[in-house]
């Protein structure tokens, strides 16, 4: 993933998790309720946001055949996830359950994933670990500088969310 889409999808989640429930009742106040559940799903969101250019790149490079291992992959471990979170998490979280396997199955798939990849381009773990950690610092910082600024607006120009702080 670039560093520009990663900055994104971590903008995002900076938006998303904390407002999920003033961003639902944009859409009607039946939703926010769910503002549990979205906040799960954002967070799991940002792996798939990594996971997104690897089938791509694993087709590019003439393998296909680790694109399919990996859907079969999580074709199996996803719903049986899904169906471990209803039964153990269900009868107390609900539907939320549904998002909390996202966060526990979806790692498994994904590993999978990122082993193929990392195998066929030759680059190894600490590396590619490495790179995502500046990331995260870098995003951090940005983030950081952006609430730094928020901050520094007149109340009246800030969202709802924002004049809490």
């Amino acid at each position: 993933m670039s560093r520009l889409s990663f900055i994104v999808v971590a903008g995002f989640l900076v938006i998303v998790v904390p407002a999920a429930p003033d961003l639902l009742l944009l859409l009607d106040e039946q939703w926010v309720g769910a503002a549990a559940a979205v906040r799960v799903l954002a967070i799991a969101a940002l792996l798939r946001a990594v996971s997104a250019v690897v089938p791509p790149l694993l087709d590019g490079v003439g393998r296909p055949s680790l694109t399919l291992s990996y859907m079969a992959v999580a074709a199996v471990t996803m719903p049986l996830w899904f169906a471990i979170a209803a039964i153990v998490l269900g009868g107390w979280l609900g539907y939320a359950s549904v998002a909390w396997a996202w966060v526990i199955g979806y790692p498994i798939a994904f590993a999978v994933l990122l082993r193929f990849a990392l195998r066929h381009l030759q680059l190894g773990v600490g590396r590619y670990v490495g790179a995502l950690l500046r990331l995260f610092l870098w995003t951090g910082l940005a983030i950081a500088a952006g609430q730094g600024c928020g901050r520094s607006w007149p109340t009246r120009w800030r969202c709802r969310w924002c004049a809490r702080w």
